[in-house]
């Protein structure tokens, strides 16, 4: 530490404080020493003999009158500057403090407004709005600075005008992905679209442009524009061929394509998938509903962006369909179902045993289940576990039947995926699940014990080969429920299935406490 004469531009607390750690010095015994350091331009009064005497006069003197107010002079001219935009946070927050020091600005309120002053105007909106809603109720400087950080924080997570994204696919963790000149073979014949890679790579990076610097929840307007090929998400309309838009390759849903050109819609609205009526701006990691209109029809009807388990080939490769669709938005769009089942009411293939389903979104008297375990809790390091239909009092498993060639177990209605049942006490009926947290499931021996409201995964060991000899190493199954239904009578039901596939949103389930036993 460099010994520092007084020159009335430094704050006569902060130089005598450095003297007194720098020699240690006694008010009354050095006090001469410390007056001899004081430029002579600075007239000081006689009689001062200890180190107080000393600091008042310096404080009276106008040289430190006039580094008061420049210092506040100062303060009304800082601006903040974010890291995009080549500022440097964290020196602000020390200039801006030692301004206030210098200043002797110590009310918490002046010195809230000056901060408030040094937000630009343009750029900075959403902190500016947000500024003095967050800072109500702050009691010190440590706390005003502490929550203007954290403003900081949200601010650098906003989605400006122009930004680079990826939209990940909440139910699979798969991304948002086109292919530069990959082309649909049927419809409109554009750049298709799809599902792929579950990490972020460049044919999954879109460009996303609105009309203001933030796009706001309340009115928006997007378009999402492919980095690699530089053409924008959509819909197209077939004019002079079918009078519609165009079908997706594998279902009867609107096809969504890369395109810029022709009857082409490119106009995206979002909204977000958890909050109704949401008047926030977008940021990173928001899950949100994107919709597009169908502007050459009457009425202009809505659709939304899905993608779901169906699947298109082009040239010997699996693609993982994206669609527009007017249904209930679901988990695939990113409103749970419930887990149920109906009294006596059978599939009509497979197993013919009691039927599955994701129905309601309220838990009704189909959706209880009796969970049952060895314990009088459920750990999450060894556990099986048993679920009894309440309404029908028979079990959640699967099935395996003699086929006439050989025993198997039954397959869902619809697909290759295996056959839910609810079925009794019947030998080659499986019923012992297994739970896993689905948020730790990439950690090993989580020590927890199962909670209401906690998200799992449920598996499922099959415990039968094809001469119905019990195995011990039987391939383990997943249950799953996805867009995919099938009919009974004149009704539809979603269908519930066990699979051996890659983990993903679909295979979530959120256990709900309705009463103890």
């Amino acid at each position: 530490m460099e010994l520092q004469k007084y020159n009335g531009n430094i704050h006569p607390d902060e130089w005598i404080n450095d003297l007194q750690a720098y020699f240690n010095i006694k008010q009354k015994i050095n006090v001469n020493f410390a007056i001899s350091l004081v430029d002579s331009i600075i007239k000081l009064p006689t009689g001062i003999d200890d180190i107080e005497k000393l600091r008042n006069a310096l404080k009276e003197n106008i040289f430190f009158t006039i580094f008061k107010n420049t210092n506040k002079r100062k303060l009304q001219s800082l601006k903040y500057n974010p890291e995009r935009k080549g500022g440097d946070t964290s020196y602000f927050i020390s200039t801006f403090c030692k301004l206030c020091y210098n200043a002797e600005i110590n009310d918490v309120k002046k010195q809230t407004r000056y901060l408030y002053n040094s937000l630009p105007d343009n750029y900075f909106k959403y902190v500016s709005n947000e500024f003095f809603e967050k800072m109500k109720n702050v009691n010190s400087i440590d706390e005003l600075i502490k929550r203007f950080e954290e403003l900081v924080l949200e601010e650098s997570n906003l989605i400006r005008n122009g930004s680079i994204v990826a939209l990940k696919h909440v139910a699979t963790g798969k991304y948002l992905s086109s292919i530069k000149k990959l082309c649909y073979t049927t419809g409109g014949q554009k750049q298709l679209i799809f599902v792929g890679s579950s990490e972020p790579i460049p044919n999954s990076l879109w460009k996303i442009e609105f009309g203001d610097e933030l796009a706001t929840y309340t009115d928006n307007a997007i378009k999402l524009q492919h980095v690699k090929s530089e053409k924008l998400l959509g819909i197209l309309y077939s004019y002079y061929d079918r009078g519609d838009y165009y079908k997706s390759p594998s279902t009867n849903h609107t096809e969504v394509s890369c395109n810029n050109d022709g009857y082409f819609n490119g106009d995206w609205k979002f909204n977000h998938s958890k909050l109704e009526n949401y008047n926030g701006y977008l940021k990173s990691n928001d899950i949100i509903n994107l919709s597009i209109k169908k502007t050459y029809f009457r009425g202009n009807p809505v659709e939304f962006l899905r993608s779901h388990d169906m699947q298109f080939t082009i040239e010997n490769n699996t693609f993982q369909e994206v669609v527009c669709h007017n249904e209930r938005l679901g988990g695939n769009d990113e409103v749970r179902k419930y887990l149920s089942s109906t009294k006596n009411l059978c599939y009509t293939t497979g197993s013919r045993k009691q039927l599955v389903f994701v129905g309601s979104s309220e838990p009704i008297p189909n959706s209880l289940w009796k969970i049952e375990f060895g314990d009088e809790l459920a750990a999450y390091t060894d556990n099986s576990i048993v679920l009894q239909h309440v309404k029908s009092e028979i079990f959640l498993g699967m099935c395996c039947v003699n086929t006439g060639y050989g025993y198997d177990y039954c397959k869902s209605p619809l697909n290759n995926y295996t056959e839910v049942s609810c079925y009794g006490n019947d030998r080659y009926f499986t019923r012992n699940w297994k739970f896993n947290h689905s948020k730790f499931s990439k950690l090993k021996n989580h020590q927890g014990y199962l909670k209401s409201n906690d998200i799992i995964n449920l598996n499922i060991k099959k415990s039968y080969d094809n001469r119905s000899y019990t195995i011990r190493h039987g391939q383990v199954e997943v249950l799953r429920s996805h867009d995919i239904q099938f009919t009974i009578g004149n009704d539809a039901f979603q269908e519930v299935v066990c699979h051996n596939e890659r983990l993903g949103g679909n295979d979530e389930w959120c256990i709900e406490l309705i009463h103890e036993s």
